[in-house]
């Protein structure tokens, strides 16, 4: 469930519409010849104003190909690269027209895995996503700098549903 949350606050470089087919998100396009794909980085902010660059894309990509979640995706690429702030390209093992398909990982910034609160508690990573996680008060925020602009909900309470019957629980008590 947490795993679905987290849609909600990192953005990754491509999405899937409601047909499953590839949409750009972080990604403005994506370019492939042979086995090398070229990813251009959409102008982008993170939740507290950074510019989004390839140098977080490419460090959000070495935590998702040591994830669990994510390292499968990743047994082809033979090397990852950003040239420039603006564009990652990732060189393949062997031809792969559907590459871009996977590239579903959610970016964060540079180094905000890392960042703890007064009391050595570890916060959120900081991302690009329509919300922003409030650990005080349990509740996601909208991000007033998403780039696709601001939807219309606000705020949504977060409460915690330790297995999957307290959830059903909560929703019929509403």
């Amino acid at each position: 469930l947490n795993a679905e949350l987290g849609l909600l606050l990192y953005d990754s470089l491509v999405k899937y519409d409601n047909e499953f087919e590839t949409v750009n998100c972080l990604a403005s396009d994506i370019t492939f010849e042979e086995k090398v794909y070229t990813v251009s980085i959409r102008d982008a902010v993170f939740s507290d104003g950074t510019k989004l660059t390839s140098k977080d894309v490419l460090y959000s990509y070495n935590l998702a190909k040591d994830s669990t979640r994510y390292s499968s995706f990743f047994y082809e690429v033979s090397s990852v690269d950003a040239p420039d702030d603006a564009h990652i390209v990732f060189t393949l093992n062997c031809a792969d027209p559907y590459f871009a398909n996977l590239l579903t990982f959610p970016i964060i910034k540079e180094g905000s895995d890392q960042l703890k609160n007064e009391d050595n508690v570890e916060l959120a990573p900081i991302g690009s996503g329509r919300f922003v996680f409030d650990s005080k008060n349990a509740v996601l925020t909208k991000n007033t700098n998403h780039f696709f602009g601001n939807g219309n909900i606000e705020k949504i309470t977060l409460i915690n549903a330790p297995d999957s019957e307290s959830m059903v629980h909560y929703v019929e008590i509403g």
